[in-house]
């Protein structure tokens, strides 16, 4: 029949197309024109179109498909299936015969956005996928919360991001709002396993930080350690560079406190608090002098002579006092002698009255009466004319002595050789 021409079936019963086998509807579905194409059409002013595709009787399933040759038997097929008994709505790209498997895009824009490839690849960006999920340049992952979620999981527990390549790096970025937003780089892990934040060139170092003005390179508070944990690390100009929030610095090992530095700066080994009585920015603590442990020991590791163990200086820098190794078998401990520190006046003449003056006594010793030989600190303190002897009489502490001091010395060479002097008379009469 040629012409326009009209169908029109009314009721509200069935049409049943009762084709033979092959049967076909054609028309005109591909006309260059868009509107002279066979098109489906509401009948109902201004509605919308909706053609249906729905099971007969108990079955469950309704799909269209679509083919790519005109006899289907050995076609690629597309599918668009939903299937209630399977629980699925599914779009597929399938086979029949020998048909060929083909992927499965999607454009927007007039360009393809997405790809499924047919071993199961997804794409976007790209024609190409060659992983499970292939993005290229960005991805975004967003929800509704201030933060942002990305999480890999692996059937071993276990999360991987890897980036391919002998000589790549994994970097890791950030942005100021905006899709169109530049990244800047914070950290990046280079091809062998060096972790640097802040910094883009670095070498043989695990672990390289780096921060521009005075804010902290990094700062680390667990909670179920108080604030014994919070630290912090700064480098603003000031000399400090590991310092503790109102709480001491404790270094352990074997799960055993061994040295802190407490919260006025003192530092403590073997202790977790200053000794009784004592004020000292460094403290020693042994409980095993009786089997013969060193509180304290020193090496001179160079195996030669001159070295100084420890130097003593006073607020101007110089040197006031060391304890050195002047032979391979001996120690020396010094104060300043030199003739330059000196304004010299004259030999000792009172060396005589300064040793009748000094009470040289024995005894045994209150805490464990163990005997003693020696002087007393407040005597000789009022005999003598330097320091030699620390506090005062009945203070709050306990006084000491220095036995090696070089007045009692002076003294005693002074009155040797006044004796020396007088025996040599005597025997010249």
């Amino acid at each position: 029949m040629g012409g326009a021409m009209s169908v029109v079936i009314k009721g509200s019963s069935n049409v049943n197309l009762d084709f033979t086998t092959g049967g076909r509807i054609t028309g005109d579905f591909s006309n260059a024109t868009h509107a002279n194409r066979v098109m489906f059409q509401s009948s109902t002013t201004n509605g919308n179109t909706v053609v249906g595709a729905i099971p007969n009787g108990t079955a469950s399933a309704g799909q269209y498909a679509v083919y790519s040759a005109q006899d289907p038997t050995n076609a690629s097929q597309g599918q668009f299936l939903i299937d209630s008994s399977a629980g699925l709505m599914s779009i597929r790209s399938s086979v029949l015969g020998t048909g060929t498997y083909l992927p499965i895009t999607i454009y927007t824009g007039g360009s393809e956005r997405v790809r499924i490839d047919t071993s199961g690849n997804v794409g976007i960006g790209t024609t190409s996928p060659t992983a499970k999920l292939d993005v290229y340049r960005e991805m975004r992952v967003t929800q509704g919360l201030a933060e942002y979620r990305f999480r890999i999981t692996n059937t071993d527990g276990n999360g991987r991001l890897l980036v391919d390549g002998d000589t790549s790096s994994l970097i890791f970025g950030t942005s100021g709002a905006g899709t169109g937003a530049t990244a800047t780089e914070r950290m990046r892990i280079d091809s062998s396993g060096n972790v640097g934040i802040g910094i883009q060139a670095f070498s043989s170092t695990k672990l390289l930080v780096k921060t521009a003005g005075t804010s902290n390179i990094g700062t680390i508070n667990a909670a179920a350690y108080g604030s014994n944990a919070l630290v912090g690390i700064t480098d603003g100009g000031a000399e400090t560079l590991l310092g503790i929030a109102g709480s001491p610095v404790a270094f352990y090992t074997a799960a055993t406190e061994r040295m802190r530095i407490d919260s006025s700066g003192n530092l403590l080994v073997g202790t977790t608090s200053v000794i009784s009585g004592v004020t000292a920015k460094l403290a020693l603590y042994s409980t095993d002098l009786a089997n013969t442990a060193n509180t304290c020991a020193m090496k001179n590791g160079a195996n030669s002579t001159g070295g100084a163990f420890i130097r003593f200086a006073n607020y101007l820098d110089a040197t006031i006092g060391s304890i050195t190794q002047p032979t391979s078998t001996t120690v020396a401990y010094n104060t300043s002698s030199d003739y330059r520190l000196k304004n010299i006046t004259g030999p000792i003449t009172t060396s005589g009255a300064y040793i009748d003056s000094l009470n040289p006594v024995e005894g045994t010793w209150k805490a464990d009466g163990s005997a003693f030989v020696g002087l007393i600190a407040h005597e000789v303190q009022e005999a003598s004319r330097t320091p030699v002897a620390t506090g005062t009489k009945d203070g709050e502490q306990m006084q000491g002595m220095d036995y090696s001091s070089a007045e009692i010395i002076a003294n005693l060479l002074a009155e040797l050789k006044s004796l020396r002097a007088r025996v040599a008379q005597l025997e010249a009469k």
